[in-house]
């Protein structure tokens, strides 16, 4: 399948911040008394490993359009949306009071898909599906182009 737009987008650097304060955490738990606190450092430990693993993991957000799909999602945790099925496309601003970071359901109905504040783009589906997605992106006039009607190369053969 031909892709008419990609992106990966680092997530915000948050996660590295809390490791570093977890790591503090096991520091200041280090001079205390090291009988009594062993549960809670090596809870802290597992903790950290597994904070990690989902760092690595959930790094990277990626934004695909392609002739049918816009696909976009955290690692292994995809969304694909047909293109028939967008209604419209709009720029909005991602921030941590509107949308937060990561993946949520926001007030109105609308799933945030975030990995940064700043440009996103909010994508409306027609009626009778999910309400639609706030996808953040650094480069939101682009993917809104690439969701137009009118950017939309041929489909694969038989279609």
């Amino acid at each position: 399948m031909a892709e008419v737009f990609r992106e990966d987008q680092q997530l915000a650097p948050f996660p590295l911040a809390l490791l570093a304060g977890m790591a503090l955490i096991e520091i200041c738990l280090a001079v205390g008394v090291p009988g009594l606190l062993r549960a809670v450092r090596i809870i802290l430990w597992i903790l950290a490993g597994l904070f990690l693993l989902a760092a690595w993991l959930l790094r990277r957000l990626t934004i695909r359009v392609t002739a049918d799909y816009l696909i976009f999602g955290f690692g292994p945790f995809r969304k694909r949306v047909r293109r028939a099925e967008i209604a419209s496309v709009r720029i909005v601003e991602a921030t941590i009071t509107t949308t937060g970071i990561g993946v949520h359901r926001l007030a109105g109905g609308l799933w945030a898909w975030v990995a940064r504040t700043g440009p996103a783009v909010e994508v409306l589906l027609i009626p009778g599906k999910a309400p639609g997605y706030i996808i953040s992106t650094s480069r939101p006039r682009d993917l809104k182009a690439a969701l137009l009607p009118g950017n939309r190369p041929q489909s694969g053969a038989g279609k």
